[in-house]
């Protein structure tokens, strides 16, 4: 008798690195903050409109990709492999994205999720937990104000205000250049502000590693405040009032002349680039 050996035959698997969002204490991620870890496995995309008017401000977190355009019609289009649970809802003129996960549910496993939202006016912009906002094109406003935390990153070139108002916070990442007339920035934690252009009064105030990366930011007068090893890289062209602690460093670029008065203690330090 001929004896047939068949080979044997393992399937090699490819596993791919994802993103799994798990609902948090109360169940609802939107709520709350988010988990996430590496696994492998993914879903078919989808788009969906969302009629949604009369905002002014956008709010994303959860890794979340949020773009934005000026347009005279608003709405939000979202493309998602998880579309059941995207949420973008109006809360008091405040566009906010999110996933909103059941209780019991596992984790939204190569989560992966871009917004276009389309607006008429901008004035607040707020990303955490690894969310991200892109700005495509210039809105004009009085007042606008950043607030970045937990990784998040904000990216916007062409900023065109009268006030702007930073808060940046653990390993957060502004990227972008504005046109103001004053600057307010407080960065904590490693976070990191990148910026060009130029402002009429700024003050900065880094911290706990922050970066504030400033040194093509042209600033008439400018308050700089930097300590436990932060640092501040800033253009000056009429004053500088600067104080660095515990590490700290502030450099600083300007033409001869300029008004200045320095503090430093701790190992800080305040140098001209």
């Amino acid at each position: 008798m001929k004896k047939i050996l068949l080979p044997l035959v393992i399937a090699g698997s490819i596993v791919t690195s994802c993103i799994i969002v798990k609902a948090s204490d109360d169940g609802y991620t939107g709520r709350n903050s988010s988990y996430i870890e590496q696994s492998a496995e993914s879903t078919v995309s989808e788009t969906k409109t969302f009629n949604v008017q009369n905002f002014n401000g956008v709010k994303t977190s959860q890794a979340i990709k949020v773009e934005i355009v000026k347009s005279d019609v608003e709405k939000a289009v979202a493309t998602s492999n998880y579309m059941e649970f995207v949420r973008v809802e109006n809360r008091g003129g405040v566009l906010n994205i999110f996933y909103e996960i059941p209780k019991g549910n596992n984790g939204l496993r190569n989560a992966n999720t871009t917004v276009v939202v389309y607006a008429k006016s901008l004035s607040d912009l707020k990303a955490s937990s690894a969310g991200k906002i892109v700005v495509k094109d210039q809105f004009s406003t009085s007042t606008l104000n950043i607030d970045v935390s937990s990784a998040g990153k904000i990216q916007y070139e062409n900023i065109k205000a009268g006030r702007l108002n930073m808060g940046l916070s653990s390993a957060a990442t502004f990227n972008g250049s504005a046109d103001a007339q004053s600057v307010n920035a407080d960065i904590s934690s490693a976070a990191t502000i990148n910026i060009s252009g130029k402002a009429g009064e700024v003050r900065v105030d880094a911290s706990s590693s922050a970066d504030f990366n400033g040194s093509d930011f042209r600033s008439g007068i400018v308050k700089a405040q930097a300590s436990s090893a932060g640092k501040i890289k800033i253009g000056v062209t009429e004053e500088l009032t600067a104080a660095a602690s515990s590490g700290a460093k502030i450099y600083y670029k300007s033409p001869s002349g300029i008004r200045l008065s320095v503090r430093k203690s701790s190992g800080g330090k305040v140098e001209a680039l």
